[in-house]
């Protein structure tokens, strides 16, 4: 099995190495460079496609989440923004992992729907 490519990656500029080094070259900040895995490089032809504005978007949702319940909105957070895995939210929570599975689905038509009538 092959080895993982490490890169090291600036926290403050994003810039990437090869090799770590004290001193970020890109924007000069001192011990900024931590070991990661590279991102995966895009496919051909994606280079000719338009960044999409999604702010209309996001402030929709947004306003949406306030429909919700505190609870239901600290779900949604912690599975689609901050990445949590079901298993993880059902620890934070202290549930099982359906439970969680079955309030995402419902909070999501609750999104949904809510969506569709602004």
């Amino acid at each position: 099995m092959a080895k993982p490519k490490i890169i090291y990656r600036c926290t403050a500029c994003g810039y990437e190495s090869a090799k770590w080094n004290g001193k970020c070259p890109s924007c000069g900040s001192w011990n900024t460079l931590e070991e990661d895995v590279p991102l995966p490089t895009q496919a051909v032809g994606n280079s000719r496609r338009k960044p999409v504005d999604l702010s209309d978007k996001i402030q929709e949702l947004e306003e949406a989440l306030g429909y919700l319940t505190k609870e239901d909105a600290e779900l949604i957070t912690l599975l689609f923004f901050e990445e949590f895995t079901v298993k993880e939210t059902a620890q934070y929570f202290g549930c099982c992992p359906k439970t969680i599975r079955n309030r995402r689905k419902k909070v999501l038509e609750k999104l949904k729907e809510q969506l569709e009538n602004t």
